[in-house]
């Protein structure tokens, strides 16, 4: 089953708007920020995307803007090529989305690898520096956020524990992960503000 699910487009494509408001801060940072997941990279063609994955159609994408799309895969049909932990979660989060502006990928966003946000946040502060930046929004949902000139490597959290009776997600659960191409990012945004299209593409 693929992770990406139009009916979190808005909460995704809503943060990007955000996010775009976000300046790195000139904190050194310890290693490069990823720009890869597993043999994909922010920045490439859609077609050697395809190719890479096997993925033939991009989903149905209800709230993207003019010359945006989106292509679930499910890592599933693709033994051994993602990082390991993927495929040991539980089949519903067994994938990832791929974000494409004219062509060419500008967004990943898939399960983490560590859903406490106290341990990310430490695991990933020893490797990239302290975090650019953190947002609580009204919503429950806080991003914390490393970033440099070209890169943004963004959790996604919930403060609050959340779900249902059957389903419940405890506070500080980490729901997902986004690596972006802020260039990429940068030109959408850019074309939204000059005129915007997802009402009415």
């Amino acid at each position: 089953m693929r992770l990406f699910r139009t009916g979190s487009a808005t909460l995704t494509l809503a943060s990007m708007l955000m996010l775009g408001t976000v300046h790195a801060d000139s904190v050194p940072q310890k290693q490069m920020l990823p720009r890869s997941f597993g043999p994909v990279s922010l920045g490439m063609a859609e077609e050697q995307f395809k190719k890479i994955t096997g993925t033939k159609e991009m989903d149905f994408c209800a709230h993207c803007a003019l010359d945006e799309s989106v292509m679930g895969v499910d890592v599933e049909k693709l033994p051994g090529i993602f990082p390991a932990y993927l495929y040991k979660l539980p089949k519903y989060a067994r994938g990832f989305g791929g974000f494409f502006y004219k062509g060419k990928l500008y967004k990943i966003e898939t399960s983490p690898e560590i859903d406490e946000i106290k341990a990310a946040k430490k695991k990933y502060t020893e490797l990239y520096g302290p975090p650019s930046s953190e947002e609580d929004w009204p919503n429950g949902v806080s991003w914390v956020t490393w970033e440099n000139k070209t890169t943004a490597f963004v959790l996604a959290y919930d403060r609050e524990k959340s779900g249902t009776f059957w389903h419940t997600i405890p506070a500080g659960t980490v729901t997902f992960v986004q690596y972006i191409d802020k260039p990429l990012r940068d030109s959408l945004e850019a074309q939204e503000k000059k005129k915007p299209t997802r009402a009415s593409h």
